[in-house]
């Protein structure tokens, strides 16, 4: 997000039990969205009809679950100590539980300033097309907002643009600063 700093200089990371990894697609901005109301950093619970809304890194092996469940890293998926080290490095992250389930996940990796990278925006099948990815992002950008995170940026998976034009990211023009590492 671009603008001016509003709050304090970084929100605190939040820490709990670790687990996550990367996302591919379309590099996309910010364009102006305005975040809505939540608890930014630190710890949050919110109830929405029959979820939970918890600010903090989940727990590994329901991090695990929900990837594979997903098909992320399908072939390839990373370890269980991989997925640890990769949370454990979230600038902020916020999970979506049903009956104590993980159902979706979303994190902000970055320097809590300058730069926050939206990743691992991950809902369970079952529970795709209800809101639940929108609430995670909601509580993302808001969190960023409340820390005048300058730059927001994500990378979303193919197909999942419209979702994120809907809640203010736009895509980069092509000729924009930017570029992906291609691994050989």
């Amino acid at each position: 997000m671009s603008g001016g700093r509003a709050g304090p200089p970084a929100a605190p990371r939040s820490h709990g039990s670790p687990g996550a990894s990367g996302e591919s697609g379309e590099p996309a901005n910010v364009a102006g969205a305005t975040p809505p109301a939540a608890a930014p950093c630190g710890s949050d619970t919110a109830t929405a009809g029959s979820v939970d809304y918890r600010t903090g890194i989940p727990p590994v092996a329901e991090f695990e679950r929900l990837l594979a469940g997903t098909g992320w890293f399908a072939g390839d998926p990373p370890t269980r100590d991989q997925l640890a080290g990769a949370l454990s490095t979230s600038w902020i992250a916020v999970g979506a539980y049903a009956g104590g389930r993980l159902v979706g996940v979303g994190r902000v990796v970055g320097d809590g300033v300058l730069h926050g990278l939206i990743a691992d925006v991950i809902v369970e099948p079952a529970w795709q097309g209800r809101g639940v990815g929108t609430a995670v992002v909601e509580r993302l950008i808001a969190a960023c907002a409340a820390a005048g995170v300058r730059d927001v940026q994500l990378f979303c998976a193919t197909g999942k643009r419209p979702f994120y034009e809907r809640l203010g990211f736009r895509a980069r023009p092509h000729d924009a600063p930017g570029m992906e590492l291609e691994r050989r």
